[in-house]
């Protein structure tokens, strides 16, 4: 299984290229991203995201909502640098996707 570092590179790699990154979205404000990023991208406004639930791969009524204590911490290991990265692009990126101010 290939992690999302694989694609981005290691963590030094991508910020020495921050300037070349237009947008980062993020899964608790995809509605608003997406419009975001519609607008940079210069889609058709009435472009929209799937609604139906299985389409759109959203956890269906009666699905377990939470794991248990050994699988969060399984995957907290398998996923690790995948999370090293979302916090560095959390840290790096304003909460709109655009680039943050660099820190000391």
């Amino acid at each position: 299984m290939l992690y999302v570092g694989h694609y981005l590179g290691p963590l030094d790699a991508l910020m020495a290229r921050r300037d070349d990154i237009l947008f980062i979205g993020f899964q608790e404000r995809l509605d608003a991203d997406f419009e975001r990023l519609k607008t940079l991208l210069g889609l058709p406004a009435g472009l929209t995201l799937p609604s139906d639930p299985v389409v759109a791969h959203r956890r269906l009524d009666g699905q377990p909502t939470a794991l248990d204590a050994q699988a969060v911490k399984n995957l907290e290991t398998w996923y690790a640098e995948d999370i090293r990265l979302y916090e560095a692009c959390r840290r790096e990126f304003a909460v709109d996707g655009s680039p943050a101010t660099p820190g000391p």
